[in-house]
C-alpha cells in the first residue's frame, strides 16, 4: 500500500485543556480560521463531520469524514476516503501534549494511504504543509490571545 504522509508541530502557551476548547469549539471557526473555515458536527467517536477548507482567496471544497478518535484534551482524529475504500484514504489527526509549564505541544498530521497516494504529486503535499502552518498559527493566536484577554497569559518577570 502507498503512503504519503504531512507533519507539523508548534508549541501553544496554554494547557491542553484550553487548546482542546478550542479546537473542538467547530461553530467558532468561521471567526478565526481561514484554511479550515466551518466544521459540521460533534467530535464524537463515530459521528459524521463535514469539513469546509480551502486557501484563504481560493476555492472552498467540502469533505466528509468520519470521527474515529476522541480523548478530551490529547487527541482527535478523523478518517476520510475518496470513492472507494482503498483508492485514496485519508487519517487526519491532532494531538495535545503538555510539556510542562505554561506550553503544550499541537502535532497535526495528514496520512494519505491506498493506490493514489502514490501519484499525489508533491504541490499537494507542499500545500496541505502550508495549510496546516496556517491553522496551527491561527490557533495559537487565538489561544494566547483569550488567556491574554482573560489575565491567564500574563507572566511575571
Amino acid at each position: 500500500m502507498f503512503r504519503r504522509e504531512v507533519i507539523i508541530h508548534i508549541d501553544i502557551e496554554a494547557p491542553p485543556e484550553e487548546i482542546w476548547h478550542h479546537l473542538t469549539d467547530f461553530a467558532a471557526y468561521p471567526e478565526w480560521n481561514p484554511y479550515l473555515s466551518g466544521i459540521e458536527g460533534k467530535a464524537r467517536a463515530g459521528s459524521g463531520l463535514v469539513l469546509k477548507m480551502g486557501q484563504p482567496g481560493g476555492k472552498q471544497v467540502a469533505a466528509k469524514v468520519t470521527v474515529t478518535t476522541v480523548q478530551p484534551g490529547r487527541k482527535l482524529v478523523w478518517r476520510g476516503r475518496t470513492l472507494i475504500p482503498g483508492l485514496l484514504d485519508n487519517e487526519h489527526s491532532f494531538v495535545i501534549e503538555d510539556q510542562g509549564g505554561r506550553t503544550s505541544r499541537l502535532t497535526q498530521s495528514e496520512v494519505f494511504t491506498g493506490f493514489l497516494a502514490f501519484f499525489l504529486p508533491r504541490f499537494l503535499g507542499q500545500q496541505t504543509s502550508l495549510g496546516f502552518e496556517m491553522f496551527n498559527e491561527v490557533l495559537k493566536k487565538r489561544v494566547e490571545g483569550k488567556r491574554q484577554d482573560s489575565g491567564q497569559g500574563a507572566l511575571s518577570g
